[in-house]
């Protein structure tokens, strides 16, 4: 299912730290990674992003994870009685081949990839940024925007598990982004 957006004002000076961090680099083309939790808003703050991006006479476009699961995942889940959940569900080559045609097309200065494995160490030669946001919190915003149903106790498992994952991307993170900062 495709996300509904859900955009705060709380995203904008998630997504001006990050253009800031870009313009101050000043090297072109780049590749950049908003990672973090479900619901603390990747693909929102991808799209103020490339909106800020695009006021700056910069052209980016965004390659989103989700697009990219295997045909199969869920259905690996409920027969593995969900220990299949996590980067291995990602078809990484196509993630990888997809962002570097795009780099290589000499179209786009930058190149945003957005999800919740993309702070992962299976994405070279890119700037990640990590949205640090509380689970709790982003449990409000996965209900906010209707996608699923938070208190289904599969959907539950897997987000517990996808949790536990990311966090440990986190380390893989150049910057740190948090709500309120």
């Amino acid at each position: 299912m495709k996300d509904k957006l859900v955009f705060t004002p709380q995203q904008e000076p998630l997504a001006k730290k990050v253009v800031q961090t870009l313009i101050g680099k000043n090297q072109f083309p780049k590749v950049i990674c908003i990672g973090g939790l479900s619901g603390c808003g990747k693909s929102e703050v991808a799209v103020k992003v490339r909106n800020e991006l695009w006021y700056k006479k910069r052209y980016s476009k965004i390659v989103s994870q989700d697009a990219y699961y295997e045909p199969d995942h869920e259905e690996m889940r409920e027969k593995t009685g969900f220990k299949s959940v996590g980067e291995n569900e990602l078809q990484w080559t196509s993630i990888k081949n997809a962002i570097n045609n795009l780099v290589n097309s000499h179209v786009y200065d930058v190149v945003i990839f957005e999800g919740l494995y993309a702070c992962s160490d299976k994405v070279d030669n890119a700037i990640k940024f990590f949205i640090d946001q509380d689970y709790h919190d982003s449990y409000y915003f996965r209900k906010l925007r209707g996608k699923e149903n938070p208190d289904d106790w599969e959907r539950q498992l897997v987000l517990n598990k996808e949790r536990i994952i990311v966090e440990k991307t986190k380390d893989n993170a150049d910057y740190i982004l948090k709500y309120g900062e």
